[in-house]
């Protein structure tokens, strides 16, 4: 099995101007989102920009700061390595990074990161970088069920608009994985009609959907035809609310939902190894979860979402690491301050547990059927766009 790393290996000497940007490098932008370039990319409101290459090596020396080797501890061994490559690899030699932007607020429950990505052919990708390991993440994660615009979004539109002023002459490309493929639809749709001419492609790698509302914006619908959604056979998260766009599956060697991990995606030359559909687990997944969210109304998703986070928060725990660390004293914290809520708050949060329990329990016993299957586009297998089989 092969994957972006193994892309680098593969194609990293051929230079973009050889071999046209593609689908892999889209995603390889993606990932380079979730590195931590606080200090070494220029912020929003500065001028100029860094090479990617030197950036890389900044990442990578061995006396690198504390916090950027907790950063790799938290995302995986993966991502290491991922810097390690692009540090000398000819393809992205010439590649520029600017405008590095890493807002996190707990008050407004927003978790943001994005940078611009400086292209030999005068082209700026913007990558959106998905939710990280803290729990404010992943509360405007839940936030997205019944609020839009979550701030996370309002902050990716505002950042596009200023990259475009920034570069008033460049095509724009926009890309991320998880919430960042979110973030980059979002922005696209919500952007304008002059930045929208600008845009040639927009990437979401495994992205939620959204609310219907948006997609019955005119907006939406004018940029809906350069939007390509990716997922893998047995995707969840990507599954997640509600998209219209085409979407193209995409062969994971993950078990279930660890297909997320954008490195389990097989790759061969510069495509991605496709599949007929999704597999009956995710199908069943989706319709599950759809049918649960139904059933409750924004104030009720708020109310779960809210108490949900009380209790995880009672741990004293900021993120997902620190929840798992010691899951005994978790554990108690979460039952004392279960026992302290209200009896209505509880009784809603147990039920909803409950029934999200119910739901997943029926798509893990689902998840070893991987045959293909219908798909989002009205009971018909996905058209699948773009990308050849060759192995360069």
């Amino acid at each position: 099995m092969a994957n972006t790393l193994d892309y680098l290996n593969w194609r990293g000497d051929l230079s973009l101007e050889t071999a046209p940007f593609c689908e892999v490098d889209s995603l390889l932008l993606s990932q380079l989102a979730y590195l931590p370039m606080d200090g070494l990319v220029p912020g929003r409101q500065a001028q100029g920009s860094a090479p990617l290459p030197e950036v890389m090596a900044a990442l990578t020396q061995s006396k690198a700061e504390k916090a950027v080797l907790e950063h790799y501890r938290a995302l995986g061994p993966n991502y290491r390595l991922l810097a390690e490559k692009l540090k000398t690899c000819p393809r992205f030699r010439d590649v520029r990074l600017c405008r590095f932007a890493n807002d996190f607020d707990e008050a407004q429950q927003k978790q943001f990161s994005a940078v611009s990505v400086l292209l030999p052919d005068g082209c700026v990708s913007i990558a959106y970088r998905g939710t990280d390991n803290t729990l404010v993440g992943w509360k405007e994660d839940f936030n997205m069920s019944f609020i839009t615009p979550v701030p996370a979004q309002r902050e990716a539109v505002q950042y596009l608009a200023e990259t475009a002023h920034a570069f008033p002459k460049a095509a724009l490309r926009l890309g991320g994985h998880s919430k960042g493929g979110n973030l980059a639809v979002y922005a696209a749709a919500f952007c304008g009609a002059g930045i929208q001419s600008r845009i040639l492609s927009v990437h979401s790698h495994d992205g939620p959907g959204f609310q219907q509302g948006v997609m019955d914006n005119d907006g939406y619908r004018a940029v809906n035809g350069r939007i390509t959604t990716f997922v893998p056979q047995s995707s969840v998260v990507g599954m997640l609310l509600e998209h219209e766009e085409e979407y193209v599956v995409v062969h994971s060697t993950g078990s279930g939902p660890f297909q997320h991990d954008s490195f389990s995606w097989e790759v061969l030359g510069p495509a991605f190894v496709k599949e007929e559909g999704t597999s009956a687990g995710s199908r069943m997944f989706d319709e599950t979860l759809k049918d649960w969210l139904s059933r409750m109304d924004a104030a009720q998703r708020e109310q779960f979402s809210d108490a949900l986070f009380e209790l995880f928060g009672a741990a004293g725990a900021t993120t997902l690491k620190e929840l798992t660390a010691s899951p005994g004293k978790t554990a108690g914290a979460v039952l004392g301050k279960l026992a302290g809520l209200d009896a209505d708050t509880r009784g809603v949060l147990l039920e909803t547990l409950g029934e999200l329990m119910s739901a997943t329990g029926k798509t893990l016993q689902h998840t070893a059927l991987e045959r293909p299957g219908k798909g989002r586009n009205g009971g018909k297998p996905p058209r699948l766009k773009g990308g050849s089989r060759n192995a360069r």
